[in-house]
């Protein structure tokens, strides 16, 4: 008698449509259902240990087997039949790829043609050792990249280090040349509180003072004129010689500051060239408007902290 059997699920590949087709047969063709039934399961056990290209569980449902279905895996394809009907499709799948004489079936692919029945080499899946391996290979292929970004990162920050110590000691050595330029010429008051001031626009146009300011100062946002290396224009009297002349003023606050003689004053507005009746001996030669305010106030730049104090010390400037 014919044996109704439950169809293959949709997600069943062509070739196992085939296979099911061929336990149908043989189903057909057996001994009576009730033997098949008897050793079913002893069976799927069997063929579980004995293959590595098909794996069977029994269908369960809240952790319980349903005992009549089984989940058929062949190559990553799962199919759920009837106890009867997944022993009978499984030995149909062990005779063919076991080499065996009977026909073996094509299968036709549309726009395809005809093509051979797949081997059992290439329906093997992998096995756990294979998947293993790959797995190890990925977590070598991170580390390597890990250990690659991290020696990069290394080298990335020792560069650093090197070009930082090395503009380090360039600046080191600029300075040092720098203060080779300068030596000690002797303060002539040491009693001068007083830092004056006077606009740039009294110099006379087309005077020596007038050419130096065009040629050497730019007018700063606080008023000061000062060169590209930081010399401010400044008058002072002829002890600290021609125009053009530079010098670093050290205060007795500790504050320093660098000038370039574009003015002089009159020796006979000055005492020995020093100071004037203001005890002031050095005048900057400002632009009135930008100038800080304390300094409008209090006539002097004596009153910022950056000028603050008494000049203790003066050093010639050489180029």
């Amino acid at each position: 008698m014919k044996r109704n059997v439950e169809k293959p699920t949709s997600r069943l590949g062509v070739k196992v449509k085939t296979i099911v087709a061929k336990g149908k047969q043989l189903l057909n063709n057996s001994k009576p259902v009730s033997f098949v039934k008897a050793f079913s399961s002893k069976v799927l056990q069997r063929l579980n240990k004995t293959t590595n290209i098909i794996r069977i569980e029994t269908k369960r449902m809240n952790g319980r087997s349903l005992g009549r279905q089984f989940l058929i895996y062949i190559k990553g394809v799962e199919v759920t039949l009837p106890r009867t009907v997944a022993v009978i499709t499984v030995c149909s799948l062990l005779v063919y790829t076991s080499g065996s004489q009977l026909q073996k079936p094509t299968v036709l692919r549309k726009n395809l043609g005809v093509q051979p029945f797949v081997t059992t080499a290439s329906m093997q899946s992998p096995t756990s050792f294979d998947i293993q391996d790959e797995v190890d290979k990925n977590a070598k292929a991170i580390e390597i990249k890990k250990a690659e970004e991290a020696r990069r990162v290394q080298e990335a920050e020792e560069l650093r280090k090197q070009q930082e110590e090395a503009a380090r000691l360039a600046l080191e050595a600029q300075i040092a040349a720098e203060e080779q330029k300068y030596s000690s010429s002797g303060v002539c008051s040491l009693a001068a509180d007083n830092i004056s001031f006077m606009d740039y626009r009294m110099i006379r146009t087309g005077s020596l003072q007038y050419q130096y300011l065009q040629a050497y100062m730019n007018v700063s946002a606080d008023g000061l004129l000062r060169t590209e290396d930081g010399f401010i224009a400044v008058a002072l009297g002829s002890y600290y010689g021609p125009i053009g002349s530079k010098y670093r003023f050290t205060t007795s606050t500790g504050q320093t500051f660098k000038v370039m003689k574009i003015d002089e004053k009159s020796d006979n507005h000055t005492t020995n060239g020093c100071t004037d009746s203001t005890n002031s001996m050095i005048e900057f030669i400002i632009d009135t408007p930008n100038i800080h305010s304390a300094v409008k106030m209090s006539g002097t730049f004596t009153s910022l902290a950056a000028f603050s104090g008494t000049i203790v010390q003066a050093e010639y400037y050489t180029e």
